[in-house]
């Protein structure tokens, strides 16, 4: 016949058991560590225990040195994937706040293109002009200026 406490230890062990097949199963061996320490039955895992002390320091030490190179790992990988597209972006970024700096005038275009990003058209807005009139100018500051003018609402893409 058993007893209560032994029905909730089985019933434990089995928890346990179905956790570490889980775990097994999601994820890959070499971020598996194994450690063999022996359990008190009054106190658990006691940090008083020399064995039980260098068990915790064993166990935090591979903890942060697993965690930092998985850390970096997918750090470097973003890096790789992301690489030539941050630069592009950066360089678009920086493209348009030069033309900001350099941008003076043109009331009159702003005023029109303020109405169009205002309003409630489904057509595309076409800025044109010969070379060097500062259309790249205009979008740029346009761009810019569409926080203002939407109160935060517009998406912007520049490219």
């Amino acid at each position: 016949m058993h007893t209560k406490s032994e029905d909730k230890v089985k019933k434990s062990q089995e928890l346990l058991n179905q956790l570490k097949n889980k775990i097994e199963q999601k994820l890959p061996a070499e971020n598996i560590l194994d450690y063999k320490v022996t359990w008190n039955k009054e106190k658990g895992i006691d940090p008083n225990s020399e064995e039980h002390r260098k068990y915790l320091v064993k166990l935090c030490d591979d903890f942060v040195s697993k965690m930092c190179s998985m850390i970096h790992t997918a750090v470097q990988a973003k890096k790789r994937a992301d690489g030539p597209l941050i630069e592009e972006i950066v360089q678009h970024i920086q493209f348009s706040q030069d033309k900001c700096r350099q941008f003076h005038g043109r009331d009159d275009v702003f005023k029109q293109i303020k109405r169009y990003v205002q309003g409630m058209s489904n057509e595309p807005m076409v800025l044109y002009g010969p070379s060097g009139c500062g259309k790249t100018s205009i979008m740029a500051m346009a761009a810019k200026q569409c926080a203002e003018w939407t109160n935060n609402k517009a998406a912007v893409v520049f490219r």
